[in-house]
């Protein structure tokens, strides 16, 4: 039985709740989750044309979900609770090195990780972070490993020489700068092209990591080959339709591409502190 992580929104009051609900799958339906990179309304919102592709192709109900953060949304892949995962490469590579999950496919706009403050305000440089507090949009996001690691390559330890403050959502660590909560926080390109224009115009990067895998679509091993395959077709013909490309431009995805092996070994250098900060202790067997 799966346990299914939902994301409920009473918007008319502006409130997230989180239920976990008990389902039996039904014979020929399909489950998509997809981490919080952003608010579940938006990322349910933004990934409702994907679904309906889906369920297009697969003649079958397919069921959306997200989970309340981006350690509740790994444990509940790592769980097998859903069928296909869109996730941050990290966790991916994770996944596929441990437990034998298929990467198919990625977004084409590769991730950066940057340190972002006020655009008017008097920080520079990452040294004169010390003291301060960096919101960033959840411990185990790549983005936050990638940036805490070159400060620390820097001499800048968290805890010791500036503070964190975790915000949940990349958007919501952009805001936190906005209202003075935060001196800086840990963004991206594609979170900052769904972000307000206020809130972009109103930010300025001093520190970049340079480019690294987007969010990877992986498939749970209990789907055949055969399923799997037409899964990988269907997200490629998906991003070529006239919905696939509104999609990319509302996103800041771009395109939709297949992973390959060398990208995914790309992540290798990052694995250690990936199941430090999961807690994860099961041995690695990588798969190519």
């Amino acid at each position: 039985m799966h346990h299914l992580i939902r994301l409920v929104a009473a918007l008319g009051l502006g409130l997230l709740s989180a239920a976990v609900i008990a389902v039996q799958p039904e014979q020929g339906s399909l489950v998509v989750g997809v981490v919080p990179y952003n608010s579940a309304p938006v990322v349910i919102g933004q990934h409702r044309p994907m679904v309906d592709r889906l369920r297009a192709d697969f003649g079958v109900d397919v069921e959306f979900v997200t989970a309340p953060g981006f350690r509740a949304f790994f444990d509940a892949a790592a769980n097998g609770n859903y069928d296909l995962m869109g996730m941050p490469s990290h966790f991916a590579r994770l996944l596929q090195l441990d437990r034998g999950y298929v990467p198919l496919v990625h977004y084409e706009s590769g991730a950066r990780s940057m340190v972002m403050v006020a655009a008017k305000g008097p920080i520079s440089n990452y040294a004169q972070l010390a003291g301060k507090v960096l919101a960033v949009p959840d411990r185990t996001a790549l983005a936050t490993i990638l940036i805490l690691e070159w400060l620390e390559r820097k001499g800048m330890r968290a805890g010791r020489d500036y503070r964190l403050f975790e915000a949940t959502t990349f958007n919501a660590a952009a805001i936190a700068v906005e209202r003075g909560e935060a001196a800086a926080a840990i963004s991206a390109p594609a979170a900052l092209a769904q972000m307000s224009p206020e809130t972009r115009a109103g930010l300025r990067t001093i520190v970049d990591s340079g480019e690294f895998p987007n969010l990877v679509f992986v498939a749970h091993p209990r789907l055949s080959k055969a399923t799997r395959e037409k899964l990988k077709q269907s997200l490629l013909s998906f991003v070529a339709s006239p919905e696939g490309k509104i999609f990319s431009e509302a996103t800041g995805f771009k395109g939709i591409s297949a992973i390959t092996p060398q990208m995914m070994r790309r992540l290798d250098p990052y694995m250690k502190e990936t199941r430090r900060v999961l807690g994860w202790q099961t041995p690695a067997k990588a798969k190519q």
